[in-house]
């Protein structure tokens, strides 16, 4: 649906640039994070649609946000993709813990995420 919004949060400022560009231009509103804590910040006081949210980054690893996303009544619901550029053993098994929407490994395929964003929130929209 046109006008959803997508917190992207990623330390990696040329690729929240890229992802905010490719969902702008798919008719998403964009907000960024770009540290665990910050992600928190926005997702309570903007309410996305859906997160993405990248695993290794300072002041809060992505995990600790979805610690802290599940344990808010106002966050609990919404949706989160992985988006990293880590698949060893330890993190792929912390991953399956929180039983994220979807994850993708760094580099992205664009069109490939942009199908499972949409898909994410219309299945949220009709759940």
């Amino acid at each position: 649906m046109p006008g959803e919004k997508i917190l992207v949060v990623d330390d990696d400022e040329n690729l929240l640039k890229a992802l905010m560009m490719r969902l702008t231009a798919a008719d998403y509103k964009v907000v960024v994070a770009q540290d665990g804590m910050q992600a928190v910040m926005v997702a309570h006081k903007q309410e996305p649609d859906l997160i993405l949210l990248d695993i290794r980054m300072p002041a809060g690893d992505g995990f600790s946000v979805m610690d802290k996303l599940a344990l808010s009544v106002k966050t609990q619901h919404i949706p989160v993709i992985i988006v990293t550029a880590f698949d060893d053993d330890y993190t792929m098994s912390k991953v399956e813990s929180f039983s994220p929407y979807a994850y993708f490994r760094k580099p992205v395929h664009t069109e490939e995420l942009l199908e499972t964003i949409k898909t994410a929130l219309s299945e949220r929209g009709s759940g």
